[in-house]
């Protein structure tokens, strides 16, 4: 591998922000490079296994762990390094923002100037576009907060397991208004076709069959042409007349150095790396906000509750995580 590496694009991360983002690049014939800290996961039946959860997985480790200051439960937190980042393990649901959510609200943003740079309108053919990429599954008009759309869903709704089914009429029961989730789950007639296992939730999917980059766009740009290079962590972004020239990357493995140049950088590390790599390199010199770097980090916000049975409402072995409910 040569000391420096130029390009045209050089994409850092390869979730959705970084492959997304790649691929007009790939499909208009530039010369582009991802950089993955991670490495490719393993797929096969290992991946059924109960402890193959993603947590479990030495692909979400403490190499560079986050230090959790205020709130949380543990005092730091690992991250997901792999190839495909955390499409690879997530749950496969894909929600769009409400136009509501493009609107600030003044008792969060203030005069802050945090608020959104467009609203919902303006962003919803990007929307269709990335719903095509990961071939969402959905029933369009189902759930009743669903924003504005052009048009249906790229797959139909899979039918529901029966526990789904009670859930979605017992809910009707109450006045609720259930609907199934779109879910990035190829469901098409094929080798890669949905096997509706139960470990699909923070699970690599052994068969590829969730829609994750690892198993879909990020092979198929490499096969256009792409470089990837995994297992590569940028230590610092390089800069030249107010613009970004070359990337500093370390090989995790052998400790090489090397550098990428390219007219165009895309950092997409995702909400804790991309800031942490912004403000190592001193990027906060060239932003007109820069007390907005690293700031107003949203979470995945969730409470689980547990119901007790006395029989089992359903089958333990196949896929349930298909109903939503918008009404609270």
């Amino acid at each position: 591998m040569p000391r420096t590496i130029d390009a045209d694009v050089c994409i850092i991360g390869s979730g959705f922000g970084g492959t997304l983002a790649a691929k007009p690049f790939v499909e208009a014939g530039r010369r582009v490079v991802m950089i993955e800290r991670g490495g490719w996961v393993e797929r096969g039946p290992q991946n059924w296994a109960p402890d193959a959860t993603g947590d479990n997985t030495p692909f979400y480790n403490f190499e560079s762990p986050y230090l959790v200051l205020e709130g949380g439960n543990k005092p730091q937190m690992g991250a997901y390094h792999n190839v495909g980042g955390p499409s690879v393990f997530y749950g496969a649901v894909s929600l769009r923002f409400r136009e509501a959510d493009f609107e600030p609200l003044p008792q969060i943003v203030g005069d802050s100037g945090a608020a959104w740079p467009f609203g919902y309108d303006e962003i919803a053919p990007w929307y269709d576009q990335a719903e095509a990429a990961l071939d969402i599954a959905g029933t369009a008009g189902a759930d009743p907060t669903e924003p504005a759309r052009s048009g249906p869903f790229p797959q139909p709704s899979a039918p529901l397991a029966d526990v789904s089914q009670r859930i979605g009429g017992a809910a009707e029961a109450l006045g609720l208004h259930p609907f199934p989730l779109p879910l990035a789950i190829n469901y098409r007639a094929g080798e890669r076709q949905c096997a509706l296992c139960p470990t699909c939730d923070t699970y690599a999917c052994a068969i590829s069959a969730k829609n994750d980059l690892a198993s879909t766009w990020i092979p198929r740009l490499m096969r256009q042409g792409m470089l990837l290079l995994p297992n590569k962590v940028v230590v610092c972004l390089k800069t030249g007349e107010r613009r970004i020239t070359s990337a500093e990357i370390v090989d995790r493995t052998t400790g090489e150095r090397q550098q990428v140049r390219a007219r165009a950088f895309v950092l997409a590390a995702g909400a804790l790396g991309s800031p942490l790599l912004a403000l190592a390199s001193r990027l906060d010199r060239f932003s007109p906000a820069p007390d907005a770097i690293g700031a107003y980090l949203m979470r995945h916000v969730n409470a689980i509750v547990f119901g007790l049975f006395p029989k089992l409402p359903g089958r333990l072995d196949t896929f349930h995580k298909q109903i939503g409910i918008h009404d609270f």
